[in-house]
């Protein structure tokens, strides 16, 4: 109860809908919105960022099945692997972390492309109670010891 968020996306209609969201769950004293892509725009520090970006690799769109028609490409697509958007939260993120803080990344089904352009991140993968996969967790230190010069394969 003590804690506020800053939520932010970089389509008007995405935060047309969390505006609602919080009007509906009386959360507009802690929870400020704002349109940015990614940090542009931001000030930190934050003690936890929590991401869930496009991650769909583009050659993925043409086998979507119907109900995907309904979504925005820009909120599934991030280029050739799907790891475009989130190789920029990665490459960024620290500077925006308290030294204890945390990214919590979600990339689906793309575990594998992850640690294939960030091998040397130690990245922490829960298991969640409901199932399913793919919520990446690294410490800022780890992304700050491991993100400060060469050492992925796309250097940003």
């Amino acid at each position: 109860p003590d804690s506020s968020v800053m939520a932010t996306d970089v389509s008007p209609d995405a935060l047309a809908v969390a505006g609602r969201n919080v009007q509906r769950h009386n959360l507009a004293d802690r929870v400020a919105l704002v349109q940015a892509d990614l940090f542009a725009g931001l000030e930190g520090p934050f003690d936890l960022i929590v991401s869930n970006p496009p991650y769909v690799p583009e050659e993925d769109v043409a086998a979507f099945p119907p109900e995907y028609g309904h979504e925005p490409l820009l909120a599934l697509v991030s280029g050739a692997d799907g790891m475009a958007t989130p190789a920029r939260i990665l490459h960024h993120a620290a500077r925006f972390l308290t030294p204890q803080g945390w990214l919590a990344l979600e990339v689906g089904a793309g575990v594998g492309a992850l640690e294939a352009r960030f091998p040397t991140v130690p990245f922490v993968w829960p298991e969640l109670l409901q199932g399913g996969e793919g919520i990446a967790l690294v410490s800022a230190a780890d992304l700050r010891a491991c993100l400060r010069g060469p050492g992925t394969k796309d250097e940003q």
